[in-house]
């Protein structure tokens, strides 16, 4: 097992990274594949190579050392150790390669090499005193069985045990008494193959069993680190709280996980599919292709290899490979990823997309219940603390907002409180009506708002009465030219169609320190409103305090 640095369609494994699945999923551990070449290699053929090797130094000993090559002659001896020497450089290239040599021509000279080597040393090593010299011919055998088949290295057997006897026909008297010899070759050679064959199937069959264990470990083992990440990432979207959230995190997740290519679409009605996010590698051209596939299934699904639309669909976009799944729970909004190769998208990554697109589904409707219940709670915070007919804040608003000023840690230095109440808005309903009335209200409520001090807290009371909170020094100081000009603003003339009403204002003013009581400054600023009214209305006054 190696890391990798994930990146889109790219393992670096030069670089040391952790793991989030499917990198924190921004990385991701992988089990290192086979180089190429070397996955189709048979467990039996690469462990036949150091014994070729063996082989053939065993040979160039025999024939320039050992006692038994001197009945070869020295041209022949040098044609069998130039055959031994080129065995022992293919070998070892083969053993030590990333890519090694494959195809049929590599099998039959490999299975020639092999056959001919054997067939020396059974000549060279009397099996009449070296039985152990017919081991020498398993080794072809062995080569056609881990190479291609069990009916090839029957066949090898057949060829070499046929060339061995064909040359003892012909050379009679080589290596010893010709009868003793030939017949105990004969018999050698067939118990041999009654013994060397059918272990070589066997070895076979079990090498191929251990083989097909080792990849079943290695796929489960690769499977478990997709699910194990794609169940770390679901935690991480639980923690979002607003679908906008989930969707942003789903998208750096897969991307993490060297995805090509990541998309989030959400129905648009009448209208078809509106792809709502996307991230990775840009497509040459948009297309909807899987995602009605995907909301009618409410499935992973992938290509149909017999429809070519979907093919030439997908074709044309520069990135073959794609999976679409939902991930919401009314198949309303589609998941769809891309890749360049088929690597990122196996059994394992669709998988780990499932379990990732369910708890996104999960995190999703929970995010959308969470946002309903923050907005509904915003919205009833609002209607608490303002008024419904203006907007402005009302007086239990302004009263909460005040508090948490006068009991900060650094309370303001004075406040100023300015009390207005509307003169003749009473005939004003009763001439026109109360739709009339309100009509006036809201627009005295948006005049006070566009002269109001950037500070100032402006609220309305109740009926036609409004008030405003100073807290800036600045603002308090200007404090009687903000009442003249609420008067000013009172004063114009309304449309009320299709009449025009006229109101007017009396104000009363008070300040007082950043401590005082805000309902005793309220007070006192009632009071001297009462006072301008009663000094004939569309006047300031101000508190005796």
């Amino acid at each position: 097992m190696e890391i990798h640095r994930c990146e889109p369609g790219v393992f670096d494994s030069s670089t040391d990274s952790r793991l989030g699945w499917l990198c924190r999923l921004t990385y991701v551990v992988v089990d290192k594949p086979d180089p190429v070449g070397r996955s189709e290699q048979s467990d039996l053929e690469r462990g036949l190579i150091p014994l070729r090797i063996a082989q053939s130094a065993l040979m160039l000993i025999v024939l320039f050392v050992a006692e038994a090559g001197q009945d070869f002659s020295s041209p022949s001896r040098m044609v069998f150790a130039a055959i031994a020497i080129v065995n022992v450089l293919f070998n070892i290239g083969r053993f030590v390669s990333e890519d090694p040599p494959q195809g049929r021509l590599v099998l039959l000279s490999q299975l020639l090499l092999d056959g001919m080597l054997g067939i020396v040393a059974v000549l060279a090593l009397d099996p009449a005193v070296t039985p152990l010299a017919w081991i020498a011919l398993l080794i072809p055998v062995l080569d056609a069985i881990a190479l291609h088949s069990n009916v090839a290295g029957l066949l090898t057997w057949v060829a070499v045990a046929g060339g061995y006897t064909a040359f003892r026909a012909l050379y009679p008297s080589f290596g010893g008494e010709p009868t003793a010899s030939f017949s105990t070759g004969l018999q050698q050679l067939l118990a041999a193959a009654l013994v060397g064959i059918p272990i070589g199937f066997w070895s076979t069959r079990l090498a191929d069993a251990l083989k097909r264990a080792n990849e079943e470990r290695r796929v489960a083992r690769h499977t478990a680190t997709r699910l194990r990440a794609a169940a770390q990432a679901g935690r991480r979207l639980v923690a979002a709280r607003n679908p906008e959230s989930v969707e942003r995190e789903l998208m750096n997740e897969l991307i993490s996980l060297g995805i090509d290519r990541a998309e989030l679409w959400h129905e648009n009605g009448p209208d078809g599919w509106r792809l709502n996010r996307a991230k990775g590698v840009p497509l040459r051209e948009q297309t909807t292709v899987l995602l009605d596939k995907a909301a009618s299934s409410g499935s992973l699904v992938s290509l149909d290899p017999n429809n070519a639309i979907e093919l030439q669909q997908a074709h044309g976009t520069g990135l073959d490979m794609v999976v679409a799944i939902p991930f919401t729970k009314a198949s309303d909004g589609i998941l769809r990823i891309w890749s360049k190769t088929d690597r990122m998208l196996g059994e394992a990554e669709r998988e780990a997309i499932s379990v990732l697109a369910a708890s996104t589904s999960t995190s999703f409707e929970n995010a959308r219940v969470h946002k309903a219940l923050q907005d509904w709670s915003n919205e009833l915070e609002h209607r608490a603390n303002h008024d419904s007919l203006t907007g402005l804040l009302n007086r239990a608003g302004l009263f909460s907002v005040v508090t948490e000023l006068t009991e900060a840690p650094v309370p303001p230095r004075e406040i100023g409180v300015i009390f207005l109440d509307l003169d003749g808005f009473k005939a004003v309903n009763d001439t026109y009506g109360h739709e009339a009335g309100d009509k006036v209200l809201q627009v005295i409520a948006n005049r006070f708002s566009a002269v109001m001090p950037e500070n100032a807290l402006l609220a309305r009371m109740g009926g036609d009465e409004m008030a405003i909170v100073l807290t800036d020094p600045d603002e308090l100081d200007t404090m009687e030219t903000l009442a003249t000009s609420l008067v000013e603003a009172a004063c114009k003339p309304i449309r009320v169609s299709p009449h025009t009403a006229q109101v007017g204002a009396s104000v009363g003013l008070t300040r007082g320190p950043g401590n005082a009581s805000i309902d005793a400054l309220m007070a006192e600023a009632d009071t001297a409103m009462y006072d301008a009214k009663h000094a004939g209305g569309g006047a300031v006054a101000f508190s005796d305090r």
